[in-house]
């Protein structure tokens, strides 16, 4: 996992932007993460894909909030003339826990749903979103973006789909094994183990993340295919469905 430490920092991971994850119509995101504190002037931010507040200048952006209760928002950026805006109660501070999110962009009726270690979530509309669907090339930070609003913890695993994970796929994350599993439609794995700067990229064809602060912090052992290593010649000859950092 890796740690951001909030407050004024710039702890980020970017993933400069490249085709795959391009103005997605259906997608999924998980990802692992401990939430210190909720702050109750400024958000926190744990995913953001867009280069601006303007619609339609990118995908999402994941933070949370003390507003007035602890929660987690969600905003989809892809819609033209209006962000769409949706919240969860947020989690437990200290706590680590496994976020999974999907959404289908095919209408604007369509609501997110949130799963927390595989618990669906009571979600509150707060904007619905308008327009049409845009093209949209923003890169993708965790934690800081720009510098600004850094999370305030730790976060691993991160992961983006283009498609609606199954119900049973969704599952298996919270059971701990690694993305890498669910290959059909994966555009961005990020592990975090914190080994390696920049953050290795398991994801087909994607760049790597170049790590910006941040510090290691203990990573849950995963079901993986293969330790999180940089490609090798040996990895196929490695073992199956084993539990590594």
């Amino acid at each position: 996992m890796r740690s951001f430490a909030g407050g004024s920092s710039t702890d980020k991971i970017l993933i400069t932007n490249y085709a795959a994850m391009n103005a997605l119509l259906q997608y999924t995101i998980a990802f692992r993460a401990v939430i210190n504190a909720y702050d109750t002037v400024t958000f926190r931010r744990l995913a953001n894909k867009r280069t601006s507040g303007t619609p339609g200048q990118g995908l999402f952006m994941i933070y949370y909030i003390h507003s007035p209760g602890d929660l987690i928002e969600f905003e989809e950026w892809n819609w033209g003339t209006t962000a769409g805006q949706w919240s969860i109660p947020g989690t437990a501070t200290g706590s680590e826990f496994t976020f999974v999110l999907t959404y289908d962009g095919g209408s604007t009726s369509n609501d997110p749903v949130f799963y927390i270690n595989d618990v669906s979530q009571t979600v509150t509309r707060v904007t619905g979103p308008a327009g049409t669907r845009q093209s949209e090339t923003a890169d993708l930070y965790l934690g800081a973006s720009n510098g600004t609003t850094p999370h305030d913890g730790t976060e691993g695993e991160f992961a983006l789909w283009n498609r609606i994970l199954t119900r049973n796929e969704i599952t298996a994350l919270h059971l701990k094994f690694e993305a890498a599993l669910l290959a059909n439609g994966l555009v961005c794995y990020l592990p975090l183990i914190g080994r390696y700067s920049p953050e290795l990229n398991l994801a087909p064809n994607a760049l790597t993340g170049t790590v910006t602060g941040t510090t290691t912090s203990v990573h849950p052992p995963m079901i993986r295919r293969h330790p999180v290593i940089p490609p090798s010649p040996l990895r196929p000859y490695l073992h199956l469905a084993r539990t590594y950092p």
